[in-house]
């Protein structure tokens, strides 16, 4: 039982960092495109 939750807990973990990496690729062209359309507006 100790050892499943352990494996629980560290594929959350590596959820959580696939998840800030796709983040972090995702939201820089976000938020130019974003900048951009409120510095044209």
């Amino acid at each position: 039982m100790e050892s499943l939750g352990k494996d629980r807990d560290s594929s959350i973990a590596v959820i959580g960092l696939v998840e800030v990496r796709f983040m972090s690729s995702i939201f820089p062209p976000i938020l130019a495109i974003s900048a951009a359309t409120v510095a044209n507006a």
